[in-house]
């Protein structure tokens, strides 16, 4: 079968004339013999225009998806067995789908990515033992290129397994990864102080194997106290170095896209889960409760000095990604209930509350955008708290009831603050900071319940500040009173009213 043939009838499919002839051709020849590495020699060949490729790649992705598992066992007796890949086919794929990978523009990357990680999960790694023996082949080149291949590739492998209990995993993935990870650390390494964007690239993908690797298990050979160290101080060191000049002069809806923040991201990522998940004695599994003291002792206080910092030159007018921005709220949240880290954050809460939370729940220039473009939309965004998940507001909201429900001594300084800007005569009161204040006291009502010295003035509160908005010129704090404060706080009256017997 030539590919250029096929070339011919996969650029048909690109006429909306000629489209559903092509359609059926494909149809007879999909189950020829030498099908599939015909498709593949197209994808990559470079005398081929790209949209074909991209066409065919897609087209290989389907074909691969519907066609590769072995459906003999599906078929019912005395019926014909559904049609599956050639044996020849399936081999010549699985020795060239990694090399294509790493030569494919991305656009036809993504679709081969999609075709490998099906055919891992069907033959890795009884029918495809020799798979790692290639990554590992590809990582010791000394070529980006190369390196970025063999990481995309062992991520889809470590996907696999990712939400497999420990058991299911050990032989498989967890003693090959052993043997991987102090490459890729070596590789990090020799890529970090180059500052081009396919270094970064790099970079972003092994952090986003390491976080796959480690999302739901930690095995012993990443928490050996020889190995684990090394890791922290990358991620630390990813977190504090400065993105270049390319990625501050560009557009904001771009450069939250850039690889420079997404190894921000991921690397934040990384520590908010080992944090989280395995580093808080109290709160972990008997399993890792040996490695909660271990991080806590070594590495608590660095990580939260470190995020801090961050925190801090987003306070000082620094753009800092969203997502990045999310993650450090999410890692000070946990390290509110962590002595140690506690010692270390506690100098700077007000500071973080009154400078960096408030603001963040304040009406926005992008708010009114979408206020003045869509209401409805405001509303669902704004008060919805699965589209608000990932968003810095919401990080902050869980940092802000965390902080001040477990600690003593943060949340009167913060209402003297609410209380200090909502007493301001209505004239000089901002309506947007007004609104930032509602929207702490709302999110922070019930532990306002559970606290003596203010449930008794939440009633007071209400009727000052909160009833007179439903008259509000500004939408946006009707909106807010509406959906958020007085829902909250009328319940909480309701609470008090029915304590005193009325």
């Amino acid at each position: 079968m030539d590919y250029k043939q096929l070339g011919e009838v996969l650029a048909a499919t690109l006429n909306p004339q000629m489209r559903q002839a092509a359609e059926a051709r494909l149809h007879e020849i999909i189950e020829v013999q030498g099908f599939i590495p015909c498709l593949l020699q197209l994808v990559m060949s470079a005398d081929i225009a790209m949209p074909v490729r991209q066409a065919g790649s897609i087209y290989l992705k389907n074909t691969v998806t519907k066609y590769w598992k072995d459906r003999q066992s599906d078929a019912h007796p005395g019926e014909p067995v559904p049609f599956s890949l050639h044996a020849s086919d399936r081999i010549i794929m699985k020795e060239n789908v990694v090399e294509a990978i790493i030569h494919a523009p991305e656009i036809v990357r993504v679709q081969l990515l999609l075709c490998l990680e099906f055919i891992v999960r069907y033959d890795y790694p009884q029918q495809w033992s020799e798979l790692l023996t290639k990554v590992h082949k590809y990582l010791m080149e000394n070529n980006y290129q190369f390196c970025l291949g063999a990481c995309l590739v062992l991520h889809r492998v470590v996907k696999k397994y990712e939400f497999k209990p420990a058991d299911d995993r050990l032989e498989d993935i967890d003693k090959p990864m052993a043997h991987f990870l102090p490459i890729l650390l070596q590789r990090f390494h020799q890529v970090l102080p180059d500052e081009s964007s396919l270094s970064a690239t790099v970079q972003k993908h092994i952090l986003k194997l390491f976080f796959s690797l480690v999302q739901f298990h930690l095995h012993g050979s990443i928490a050996s106290h020889d190995v684990f160290p090394k890791w922290m101080a990358l991620f630390l060191a990813v977190l504090e170095r400065p993105v270049p000049h390319v990625a501050v002069e560009a557009d904001e809806d771009v450069r939250a896209k850039l690889p420079w923040w997404k190894c921000k991201r991921y690397a934040m990522q990384i520590l908010c889960r080992l944090f989280e998940r395995y580093g808080t004695p109290g709160n972990v599994s008997k399993e890792y409760r040996k490695f909660a003291e271990y991080y806590v002792k070594n590495f608590s206080v660095a990580v939260m000095e470190t995020t801090l910092r961050l925190l801090e030159t987003y306070r000082h007018g620094s753009w800092v990604s969203p997502r990045v921005l999310h993650q450090a709220f999410t890692y000070i949240s946990t390290g509110v209930t962590v002595a140690s880290s506690w010692k270390v954050l506690k100098p700077h809460i007000q500071t973080l509350l009154q400078e960096i939370v408030f603001p963040l729940m304040c009406y926005t220039d992008d708010d009114d955008a979408l206020w003045q473009e869509d209401p409805y939309e405001y509303i669902k965004i704004k008060f919805d708290v699965y589209e608000e998940f990932v968003s810095p507001v919401s990080a902050a909201y869980i940092f802000l009831n965390q902080s001040t429900k477990k600690r003593k001594d943060v949340l009167k300084p913060l209402m003297l603050f609410c209380h200090s800007l909502l007493s301001q005569p209505a004239h000089q009161l901002d309506p947007r900071k007004k609104d930032g204040i509602l929207h702490i006291v709302g999110s922070i009502a019930e532990v306002l319940m559970e606290k003596p010295p203010f449930k008794n003035e939440l009633e007071g509160m209400l009727q000052a500040y909160v009833l007179p908005e439903f008259r509000s010129p500004h939408g946006f704090l009707r909106a807010r009173v509406c959906m958020h404060t007085c829902c909250v706080l009328c319940l909480s009256v309701c609470i008090v009213a029915l304590q005193r017997g009325i």
